[in-house]
């Protein structure tokens, strides 16, 4: 997954942050400190949400960016 790409946003996801929309677009990858996978920046229902790294293992990618 990468900046641009529009995802489908698992359930869970969804239910933790109240969203009302089931898809996102990748806005940004946040840096960890740690040597974990980054973390991503999500538009989703017009707010930008910062979501875990977990995300990439349980998002559906609907539309790849260029």
């Amino acid at each position: 997954m990468k900046v641009g790409d529009v995802i489908r946003i698992p359930k869970g996801a969804r239910n933790a942050f109240n969203l009302k929309d089931m898809t996102g677009i990748i806005v940004d990858r946040i840096p960890r400190p740690d040597s974990l996978p980054d973390d991503f920046e999500i538009l989703v229902d017009g707010i930008v949400h910062s979501m875990g790294f977990q995300l990439k293992d349980s998002a559906e990618v609907i539309s790849e960016s260029r």
